[in-house]
């Protein structure tokens, strides 16, 4: 009788508090798994960066030639070129491990067991769908607050990201095992015409201050994206359609004076290109949407609010070139109103004329004989022949260069500064630093450049601006057939423009 009780006891109290017992003990390290999150992770550096290069993806350069991943690791300029070019949004996202941007994300195809039913298998993801808090802690952590195997794979879901490194889903990583294709390149511009070029009477001269009319769209509430209807362009060798797509118009006559200027200085007639109802030649930066046919260019500007008054300027460039000579088709001028509202109206000209060259293809943009200028062992000679001969008209002893300093946007892209110098009281347009009352003349040197550019160029070379200016004196402009402005006080556009807001131009 007394061994029955025992055992009554023993099944009826002992054993339930044993079960207790055991249970607090489970809780009790489940609940230090799931806040156990402050120590240092040292096992951490373990985590899976998942960081390569695309092997099929490549790009148009500066000068217009075919670039990839292996060419920008490639030499002793790789630091200069990753500089230059990884701030581009494509280029730094297919060549992660030459532009040191390796996302963080979970191992792909990374599975793990259940702690209560080792027959249910989950992923990554699986982490933070519901009660994320819980089963990271008691997936992610071992009980001594050191990653876990789960968390050396899950490194996104479980949180183990380093401050500023960047996530990304889980992609397919493919290791490359042979050298990338490239894309045919661009066709080289040759910088002698043959005789079978025939060269277009030039067009006649326009005078700046009769601006050609722009267009304004009118926009109606609930229309998102309007259609853009340009004024037709008056007959002549070489046009630029101008289409305004703000609301902005205080500095319309500024682009067309700019527009007019380079009109007269490119005078050939350009492959007519057909337009698309599915394209947008101003590549979804400006506001309008403009799909029309294009005779020769269509450049769109904007002047909006972009982040105040300092800082970015705004951002220029060509859109779209021709698949057959890398001609420019359109391009986009787009800049902070609220910086250029408090900037003197000659200021805010010669940066238009300026920023409308480089659309054209001037100085180191879209020209093909460029393609070794800043890729030589850091020699910055210009290498196309029409301009360097130019240039020894100026200077017999002289050398052309290319800007040495500036970082991305003014490296590579300018003439050089101090190849025209101060002290003639003449610099050069088509330069990246601008003096207060030093003239800023198109040069034969840039006529040159563009005329090596395309073989579809032809330029007029009587329309250069005299350098150094004879006469000189301290008027705001020059007289002339041009006007040749001088800055009312010293600026330049390094870290000004973000050139990375145009992608990379399309060919057509």
């Amino acid at each position: 009788m007394s061994r029955n009780i025992l055992a009554n006891v023993y099944l009826r109290v002992l054993v339930p508090v044993f079960i207790l017992i055991l249970s607090l003990d489970l809780l009790s390290q489940c609940t230090n798994h799931a806040t156990n999150r402050g120590p240092t992770f040292t096992q951490h550096e373990r985590h899976l960066q998942t960081c390569f290069d695309d092997s099929s993806f490549n790009f148009i350069r500066n000068n217009g030639l075919i670039g990839d991943c292996q060419w920008l690791a490639s030499g002793i300029n790789s630091a200069k070129r990753i500089r230059r070019y990884c701030s581009r949004g494509d280029i730094k996202g297919s060549c992660q491990a030459t532009c040191s941007f390796c996302p963080c994300i979970d191992e792909v195809g990374f599975t793990f067991n259940l702690i209560f039913d080792p027959s249910k298998i989950r992923t990554c993801s699986w982490l933070t769908r519901n009660n994320e808090e819980i089963r990271t802690g008691r997936y992610c952590y071992n009980q001594d607050g050191s990653s876990s195997e789960v968390g050396d794979a899950c490194v996104a879901s479980c949180g183990f990201c380093s401050p500023g490194s960047p996530t990304a889903p889980s992609p397919t990583v493919t290791t490359p095992t042979a050298s990338p294709n490239r894309r045919p390149t661009l066709p080289t511009a040759s910088p002698v015409k043959t005789p079978a070029t025939s060269t277009p009477t030039a067009s006649p001269v326009k005078t700046p201050g009769t601006p050609a009319p722009t267009a304004s769209p009118v926009k109606t509430p609930g229309t998102p994206a309007p259609t853009a209807s340009p004024v037709p362009p008056t007959p002549s060798a070489f046009t630029i359609t101008l289409i305004n797509t703000g609301t902005n118009t205080d500095f319309d006559a500024a682009f067309a004076s700019a527009k007019a200027r380079w009109e007269s200085i490119i005078v050939s007639d350009l492959a007519d290109i057909s337009g698309a109802a599915s394209r947008d030649w101003f590549a979804g930066i400006l506001s309008t949407f403009y799909s029309g046919d294009v005779d020769d260019v269509v450049i769109g500007y904007e002047m909006t609010t972009i982040d105040g008054p300092g800082s970015v300027l705004g951002s220029a460039g060509p859109t779209y070139i021709r698949s057959s000579t890398g001609s420019p088709i359109a391009g986009i001028m787009n800049f902070d109103e609220d910086d250029f509202a408090s900037m003197s109206s000659t200021n805010a000209e010669i940066i238009i004329l300026h920023e409308m060259g480089h659309v054209l293809g001037v100085v180191g943009v879209l020209g093909a004989c460029e393609s070794s200028a800043c890729d030589n062992n850091g020699i910055y000679t210009y290498p196309c022949p029409l301009a360097q001969l130019e240039y020894q008209k100026l200077y017999p002893t002289g050398t052309l260069r290319l800007e040495n300093d500036g970082g991305a946007g003014t490296e590579c892209s300018h003439w050089e500064e101090d190849d025209f110098p101060k002290t003639t009281g003449s610099s050069e347009l088509m330069t990246g630093y601008f003096e207060a009352n030093v003239g800023q003349p198109i040069t034969r040197v840039t006529i040159a450049a563009l005329d090596e550019s395309f073989t579809d160029y032809q330029v007029d070379y009587s329309q250069a601006d005299p350098f150094p200016i004879p006469g000189f004196n301290t008027t705001a402009v020059e007289p002339g057939k041009w006007n040749i402005l001088r800055p009312t006080e010293s600026f330049s556009l390094e870290g000004r423009m973000d050139y990375s807001a145009v992608p990379i131009p399309k060919m057509v």
